[in-house]
């Protein structure tokens, strides 16, 4: 379904924005089936490099990467991120035992565990171990802490740093600021709405909502925000355990 996009890799489409949306919306069904058949898809290689990033449940261990091609010294043909892990070790565990593990695991983890920051900080941020990091990777900071629509062809999701400030190591606010996600758009999935067929018109108003977005983001500073505090964190912890 991807390859009518794909002919024509200038045109502008946001990749980033529509791989999270569809991505979002395969975590968010498959939460709510249950069973053998609860499977799901999308970017699987992006959500486990995140959780190897941040969390110790689950995680492999590093063995290294292979010796990365030169390509004429061409800073756009480095590696991403993924490349620290190009190289791990091997689970060979029964599945159904390793899964019970991990979710008690998970269950158990803690705020402590958790590595909030993995692309470090200040001077030393996107400085990746071993290797040069490609410049697209950073090159769009100012677009990270937008509270905007994602959009993928029928799936709509929204992008709402404000409940994650930590990660980029600013005040979290308590609690953050409420944004209606529109429950209405859940319910649209290829089957149901087989008949539509032009989803940016169907979706005109987040896709206005987007670029709006993008153009006031482009315009603030990245730094603006205020600093990280561990005593509002940590009453934003107590908060967010509270409502679950």
């Amino acid at each position: 379904m991807w390859l009518k996009a794909l002919a024509n890799w200038d045109s502008n489409i946001s990749w980033g924005s529509a791989a999270l949306a569809y991505l979002y919306r395969q975590l968010d069904d498959v939460c709510r089936r249950a069973g053998e058949n609860a499977g799901i898809g999308g970017a699987m290689v992006l959500l486990s490099i995140w959780s190897w990033e941040r969390l110790p449940v689950g995680r492999p261990k590093e063995v290294g990467h292979h010796p990365w091609p030169v390509y004429n010294r061409n800073p756009l043909r480095q590696p991403t991120w993924t490349y620290k892990w190009d190289v791990v070790s091997e689970m060979t565990s029964d599945v159904d035992a390793m899964y019970l593990k991990y979710t008690n695991e998970f269950d158990a983890i803690t705020p402590e565990q958790v590595e909030w920051e993995p692309y470090g900080c200040g001077d030393e941020f996107g400085i990746a171990p071993g290797f040069d990091i490609n410049p697209k990777c950073l090159e769009e900071q100012s677009l990270w802490l937008m509270c905007c629509p994602l959009i993928c062809n029928w799936a709509v999701e929204f992008h709402m740093p404000q409940r994650v400030m930590r990660q980029f190591g600013l005040f979290q606010c308590n609690p953050p600021v409420w944004k209606d996600t529109d429950k209405e758009l859940h319910r649209l999935d290829r089957k149901r709405e087989r008949k539509i067929k032009n989803w940016d018109h169907h979706h005109r108003r987040h896709v206005m909502d987007f670029l709006i977005c993008v153009e006031n983001a482009r315009r603030t500073e990245w730094n603006s925000g205020r600093a990280h505090c561990p005593v509002a964190f940590n009453n934003y912890i107590h908060w967010f355990l509270c409502i679950l």
